[in-house]
């Protein structure tokens, strides 16, 4: 989606996604999907809560509704 950035910092203890939308409007359904250093088991917005995932290989993917910001955590 065109005006939302979406950095990422790894720890030893997961991944922190930040999502930003700079566009003015929310995202009703942003398709995600992150290339991930380990095996994700749980990934967890800091708005919405628990996210349903799948993966494949190291891929890791999602939906997320998306305002102006959030930030979603990947664990292994």
């Amino acid at each position: 989606v065109p005006m939302v950035e979406t950095p990422m910092l790894v720890s030893d203890q997961g991944a922190a996604v930040t999502f930003l939308n700079w566009s003015g409007a929310p995202v009703a359904r942003l398709g995600v999907t992150v290339k991930a250093p380990f095996k994700v088991n749980s990934v967890r917005s800091v708005k919405q809560g628990a996210v349903t995932f799948k993966t494949e290989n190291e891929l890791v993917k999602f939906d997320l509704a998306l305002d102006a910001a959030d930030i979603v955590m990947l664990k292994p």
